[in-house]
Order: C-alpha cells, then structure tokens, then sequence
C-alpha cells in the first residue's frame, strides 16, 4: 500500500523474529493468531458496513483501498 520503501519492508521482516525472540526471553507469552476470510466473506462485510448506519463507522478509506487488493 505504499508505506514503507521494499528496503523499510524487509528489515521488519528481518527484525521481527529477534523482537519475538527477546518477548520470549523476558517471560512473555507470545500467542499469534491467522485470520482469514473468503473474498466473499469480505464483499458481504463491507456491504454491510456501506449500508447500516451502524456499521459504518468500521469503514474506512484505507479499507476501501484495501479491498481492491484482496486477492495479493
């Protein structure tokens, strides 16, 4: 989405693993989870969330952006 240069991108990848590892260290329980959904699953969500009033506060530009890119 443009926020960190392909160089910015690969040192948190680099870096992330050691940063777990010190959370480790220091006693820290480190539980990491994988959320995913359908694309269809996602499509029926946002058109909630452009519909309900309710609901609306949840989108954002940024999510619209996103939504484009689903599949990447």
């Amino acid at each position: 989405m443009g926020f960190a240069t392909p160089e910015q991108v690969e040192e948190f990848f680099d870096d992330v693993p050691e940063f777990e590892r010190m959370l480790l260290r220091s006693g820290i329980r480190l539980v990491k989870y994988w959320f995913s959904t359908t694309d269809e699953e996602q499509q029926m969500r946002f058109m909630m969330r452009i519909h309900d009033p309710m609901k609306q506060w949840k989108l954002s530009p940024m999510d619209l952006r996103s939504r484009v890119r689903w599949e990447q």
